[in-house]
Parts: structure tokens; C-alpha cells; sequence
């Protein structure tokens, strides 16, 4: 059963936020309470939400738009409203919290620690709760935007590229200016020697000066622009400014047709290696302008398509980026960034969404075949091979897929996508170290993509800590709650540790006939002795996916002790190149057979790495 959303004039749920210590205090928000020293102070909602998102902010300012957002859910509130609210939770903390709420003046208010702890991500609230009732606006530039973010001392050969600002006058064009920042951003992560802020996290600080932006995500460099577009042309500007000290290092404007516009990035990028004294050799030049399109309209179709494949890995969304792609490559049928987007798009639906073995089969082999018109047209472009290894993990060739997959890693080795596709394979080949070993260099990259917490989740998760995992999903699924297959996971580590009731309301967060969220429940099914439950789904999965759930089955069979019909349904998938046979070295639910001789046949003729 769906959970109720709090009223639009509610604000966070404070029924999903966990407990937290201030000092000695100890502070339970769904109880509406402070305990210290023996003694329970009772508040009310509102000062009760106003605490949890002071507090999430780590020490950093909350403006007053952010707390009628978080807390009154973007309802018009009065100034004399907030300050009284901030009365009553000044009165309410007691001196064992060490803490006292500062007020910043016309700007907002900010929680003072004497002994500030790490930010907790998000302190167990969902990012549906926290933006629910219209505090979307600030889903990653409020009060939620730094839990993930560090202090450190900002580093000299490092850069984040912010989200170029639209002064365009029309909100409808930001898509031009974020399409730019990107471009520019990929352009700048060619330069050897430095290591470049991924896009989540950058977009994470849109509207930040430059010097706090570097404090905040531990980098020397901050690459700051805006876009001004008119009917015919289009002006942008950029600087590069000294993360530490504020100092405009270069900055120049241009004006341009909107085509040309487009393929900025490349004397960007050289400006930017030059003012950082790097060489930028020929062959780099030569490769950032592979990929691309001069085609505004083709830009702005791509932009939405990869916009969508980050948070979502639903049907319905799978086939809009198809869509948004076709429509892009009929604009520019060489726009290489478009072909390797589609074949991604095209293998996430192969590996989750095929209705049958068939239906796979074909998704995977026009995956491959569009990731290889994209490398003929742009072979220094790593997207083309991160697709192309897709394609190829997906019809069970994990050791093709590991050679694209390093080749990708040599033209752009600190790209995100790659990053959590290779953590991924190598966490199903059992290759826990090396697989967060990855997850960490895209976390450390991108520490605001959903895709580097996953990719940890999920090499935890195949190292058997189950408990681990399940905490590093949660911020992955802040960023994107629509990731259903990081909620199926969630869901597995309930089963798996026993706790059934918490799996199934896991599962139920997906769609009624995703192909995990049935065998998830089937698992669960079986593990306490339903056998007509288990019937059911494994029928149900037949009919929903057909061939394509037969290793799915095979789990499913392991998990009721039926370990000739397991075998046999492996070896249906094997003849059906089933991607799910990827996981068989390290999966948890085919342990009851990972003794018998028969799964070391099978893994054996498998080739697996």
C-alpha cells in the first residue's frame, strides 16, 4: 500500500527522519522531542522540521526561502512567522545540546555547534519527503545540497565546472546554458593532470560564488559562465577563477551564431589548460571536438535525453530517451554523443525491461550496433566504448566488455558513467576491493550522483554486507528515487537479512510488474515456506518477461531448495545469453548451489572473468 504524502502545507515528513545527537542531547524527530540529561523537551512540527534541516546543513547557512521550502512546502509565509518559529526553537534547546541558532543577517539562519559532528546524508529522510509539497526547487542547491559535499583544503589541480547562468530572460532556455556548461565540462576533463568535478555535484552548487563552491567541494579551480540568447545569436561568457583566493585567473566573452556556440568547448578548454600553465596537446584538441553537433535542436533533444537516463530507469522513461535520441540523430546523423546515448538507452532496456529472451537479444545487438557507429565516427570519444561494453556485458562477453571498458578509461578516466558501469561488473565478478576501489574515484569526482552511490551499494552488496549496503544506497536514492533497480536491491538486503516485511515494502516502492521487484517478492516467498506464492510469481514472471527472467527463475528455484529445476532454468538462461548470468560468481540468492558440481560446469563453460 502507497504511503500517504504529508499535506502540501506540511513540509518534511519527520516520520522518515532518523535521530541525531547535538552535544550530549539527543534529538528524535518523529517524537517530537529533545532528550538531555534525563529531562524530554516536546516541540512542536514546525520548530521540529526548522532543527532537522538546520542541522542537516552542517553549519552552513539555511536561507529563509530554503525554510519556508523544507518547512511550510513553498507556502507563502511571513517573516514574523519564521522568527517566531526560530523563538520557539531557541528556547526549546537545551544547554546539553552545545548548539544555538544563529541568525545571519537578510539572508537567513544558521545551526552553531561547539563540537560539530559529520552530516549524517540526509539523516535518513527520503528526498520524496523532503521535497514534498514543493520544495523541489531546492532539491540540490538547499539546505540538502552539502551533506555529501567535503571541507577539505581545496586542491590545486582540481576544477568544478558550475552550471553556466541564463540570462536569457526566458527560464524556457536553461536547457542552452546547462547544454554548454556540459560540453565544456567534458571538454575540460581531456586536460592531463587534473581532475574534474562530474556534473551532479557541480549542478549541486548552481548559484554559489566561486570561492565557496571550491571550499565546499575541495577543489583549487572553479570555471564559472553565463548565456545570453537571442532569436539569431548567442553571447557567453566564462572565468576561471582561484578556488582559494577569489582571483579572476582568465575570462572572455564571445558572440556567436548558435551553431557555433555549440562548439565552444574546445578554445574553452585550451584557454583553461593555458591559464593553469598544461599542455593540451594536438591529439586532445582533436578529441574534444569529436562527438558533437553543431545542431542546437539536436543539442537540446540530447540534453533531455541524458537528463532523463541519469534519474530514471523506468519503461516509460527508457522510451522517451530512445525517442528524444531518434529525433536528435535524424537532426545530425553524425552526432556521435547522440548515437552512444541511444545505445545505452537500448541496452538498459535489453538488461531490465525485455519482455522476452528474444526481445533482448535484439535490443543488445542494436546496442552494439549503435555504439559502433559512434566510435567510427568519434574513436576518441570514450561514450561510444562505454556503450559498446554495455552491449556486450549484456549477451554474456564480460571479458570484451572489460577490454571496452579500459579503453573508454583511457580516453576519459574519470567519467561517471564509466566509472559506475565498470565498479558494477566488477562487483558481480566478486571483485569487491577493485569495485570500490572504483566507486571511491567516482564518488570522489562526483560525490553528488546518484550512479557513484549505487556503484558502492552495490559492490557492498556483493561482498555480502547487507546492512552496509543498504546505507549506501539511501543517498543514492535521495538524488534518484526513480531508480528502481537501487530500491530492488534495498529490498534484496532486507531478504536476505530476514527482515521480510521491510523487503516487501521495499519491492512495492517499484512498478506492479518490474521483473526484480516479482522475484524479489518470490524470494521472500519462498524463504518462508510460501510455496503457492512462489508458483505464482515464477508464472507471473514467464508471462511478463518470458526467457528474459530466466535466471531471475533460477534464483528463485535456489531459494525453495529446488536446485534441479535451478539448474535447469541456468542452463535455459545461458542458451537464452541471459546478462543476469554476469552476477552468478558472486550473486547471494544461488549460494545454496554454489557447492555442487554442476555450478562449477556451468561457470566454467561461461568464461566469465
Amino acid at each position: 500500500m502507497a504511503t500517504a504524502r504529508p499535506p502540501r502545507d506540511q513540509g518534511i515528513d519527520l516520520a522518515e527522519a532518523e535521530a541525531f545527537s547535538l552535544g550530549t542531547a539527543r534529538v528524535c524527530p518523529s517524537l517530537l522531542r529533545i532528550v538531555a540529561d534525563g529531562r524530554t523537551v516536546s516541540v512542536d512540527r514546525r520548530v521540529m522540521q526548522m532543527l532537522v534541516v538546520l542541522h542537516a546543513a552542517a553549519g552552513a547557512t539555511v536561507t529563509k526561502q530554503q525554510l519556508i521550502a523544507e518547512c511550510w512546502s513553498g507556502l507563502a509565509v511571513s517573516d514574523d512567522a519564521i522568527t517566531q518559529c526560530v523563538s520557539r526553537l531557541r528556547r526549546a534547546l537545551p544547554g546539553a545540546a552545545g548548539a544555538r541558532v544563529e541568525t545571519v543577517a537578510r539572508i537567513g539562519y544558521r545551526l552553531d555547534t561547539a563540537e560539530p559532528e559529520p552530516a549524517r546524508l540526509l539523516m535518513g529522510l527520503s528526498r520524496r519527503a523532503l521535497l514534498a509539497g514543493g520544495a523541489a526547487a531546492t532539491a540540490l542547491t538547499g539546505a540538502g545540497a552539502w551533506f555529501f559535499l567535503n571541507s577539505a583544503p581545496p586542491a590545486g589541480d582540481s576544477i568544478v565546472v558550475l552550471p553556466f547562468a541564463n540570462l536569457s530572460g526566458d527560464a524556457g532556455q536553461a536547457y542552452l546554458a546547462d547544454g554548454i556548461a556540459e560540453e565544456v565540462r567534458t571538454a575540460v576533463a581531456r586536460i592531463g593532470g587534473i581532475k574534474v568535478i562530474g556534473r551532479t555535484s557541480s549542478e549541486a552548487l548552481r548559484g554559489h560564488e566561486a570561492v565557496d563552491a571550491a571550499r565546499r567541494l575541495g577543489v583549487g579551480n572553479v570555471l564559472t559562465g553565463s548565456v545570453r540568447r537571442s532569436a539569431t545569436a548567442v553571447r557567453v561568457s566564462a572565468e576561471l577563477v582561484n578556488g582559494r583566493t577569489g582571483v579572476v585567473r582568465w575570462a572572455r566573452s564571445y558572440d556567436l551564431a548558435l551553431g557555433d556556440a555549440l562548439q565552444l568547448e574546445t578554445e574553452i578548454a585550451q584557454n583553461v589548460a593555458e591559464a593553469l600553465e598544461l599542455q593540451l596537446g594536438s591529439a586532445v584538441l582533436r578529441a574534444i571536438a569529436q562527438g558533437g553537433t553543431k545542431n542546437a535542436e539536436a543539442l537540446d533533444l540530447y540534453i533531455q535525453a541524458r537528463n532523463v537516463l541519469r534519474t530514471s530507469d523506468t519503461l516509460p522513461a527508457i522510451r522517451q530517451v530512445l525517442s528524444l535520441c531518434d529525433a536528435a540523430i535524424a537532426l545530425d546523423p553524425a552526432f556521435a554523443g547522440a548515437l552512444a546515448l541511444k545505445a545505452l538507452a537500448l541496452a538498459t532496456f535489453g538488461g531490465n525491461l525485455s519482455a522476452d529472451a528474444g526481445q533482448m537479444r535484439r535490443a543488445f545487438a542494436e546496442a552494439e550496433a549503435y555504439a559502433r557507429r559512434a566510435i567510427a565516427i568519434a574513436p576518441q570519444m570514450a561514450g561510444g566504448y562505454v556503450a559498446l561494453a554495455r552491449s556486450f556485458s549484456g549477451r554474456l562477453r564480460p571479458r570484451d566488455a572489460f577490454a571496452e571498458y579500459r579503453r573508454a578509461e583511457r580516453l576519459a578516466p574519470n567519467d561517471p558513467l564509466l566509472l559506475s558501469l565498470l565498479s558494477r561488473s566488477l562487483s558481480q565478478n566478486g571483485s569487491t576491493a577493485s569495485a570500490l576501489s572504483v566507486a571511491a574515484r567516482l564518488i570522489s569526482v562526483d560525490p553528488l550522483n546518484a550512479l557513484a552511490h549505487g556503484a558502492k551499494g552495490f559492490a557492498i552488496f556483493f561482498g555480502r554486507d547487507f546492512h552496509g549496503a543498504i546505507e549506501a544506497f539511501r543517498p543514492a536514492l535521495r538524488i534518484a528515487p526513480d531508480m528502481t533497480e537501487f530500491r530492488n536491491i534495498v529490498g534484496d538486503c532486507f531478504c536476505l537479512l530476514g527482515l521480510y516485511p521491510q523487503a516487501l515494502a521495499t519491492y512495492a516502492m517499484t512498478p506492479e510488474d518490474d521483473m526484480y521487484r516479482l522475484s524479489g517478492e518470490a524470494f521472500v516467498a519462498a524463504r518462508t515456506g510460501r510455496t503457492a506464492a512462489v508458483d505464482s510469481a515464477l508464472a507471473r514472471l514467464e508471462r511478463v518477461s518470458g526467457d528474459a527472467s530466466s535466471y531471475q527463475r533460477a534464483q528463485i528455484l535456489a531459494q525453495r531448495g529446488d536446485h534441479d529445476g535451478a539448474f535447469a532454468m541456468l542452463e535455459r538462461a545461458r542458451n537464452a545469453l541471459d546478462p543476469g548470468l554476469n552476477s552468478l560468481p558472486a550473486d547471494p540468492f544461488v549460494d545454496p548451489l554454489r557447492h555442487h558440481p554442476r555450478f562449477k560446469t556451468l561457470v566454467a563453460t561461461l568464461s566469465l572473468p
